[in-house]
């Protein structure tokens, strides 16, 4: 992580071990949406900010996935 912390210069580096499963919803989008019937998902983690996200008005529902859907 790289950024600036109470004026000072931060470069830190932080191994993050409990991740189980990575989904591209790309390349397997009915396994991604599973995911919001497992009882079990405490914590969905996505880089996308609002400049990712846009308004498609070619967009349907039955798209897997949807065009305006951010892209990697």
């Amino acid at each position: 992580m790289n950024g600036i912390k109470n004026g000072e210069v931060l470069s830190e580096r932080k191994v993050i071990d409990c991740i189980q499963r990575g989904i591209n919803p790309y390349e397997d989008y009915d396994a991604y949406l599973a995911n919001a019937e497992n009882p079990n998902l405490r914590f969905v983690i996505s880089n996308t900010t609002e400049a990712g996200i846009s308004y498609n008005p070619k967009d349907n529902l039955e798209d897997a996935p949807q065009a305006s859907f951010p892209v990697n």
